[in-house]
């Protein structure tokens, strides 16, 4: 048998999370607020077991494949712009020692 015979007569096994029957479940807990700790509880409650780092790599593999809800998106939007380029000027006096202070001449 050959690869091409061997392919045509078997089908590559599919890489399938637990916890992919729960994704949206799991989602609605954590963006609620709810710890990791708290949804690992509600998976034990539906017979499903997994470790906390598992939980937490299935949560940060399916968030970098979700796109932002138009809130965050807003939000970030809103928070880049209200930030200032500028330093805001100081109201302090100069102390008297800093006129005619030159530091090059220091180094």
């Amino acid at each position: 048998m050959d690869i091409k015979e061997f392919m045509q007569e078997v089908k590559p096994a599919a890489r399938k999370s637990k916890l992919e029957p729960f994704q949206s479940d799991i989602m609605t807990l954590y963006q609620n607020g709810y710890n990791l700790n708290q949804i690992l509880i509600f998976l034990e409650r539906n017979n499903i077991q997994i470790s906390k780092p598992g939980l937490q790599r299935f949560i940060k593999r399916i968030s970098n494949h979700s796109p932002l809800k138009p809130t965050q998106q807003s939000q970030m939007i809103i928070k880049h712009d209200t930030q200032q380029s500028q330093k805001p000027s100081s109201d302090k006096p100069v102390p008297s020692w800093a006129n005619g202070f030159n530091r090059d001449e220091m180094f």
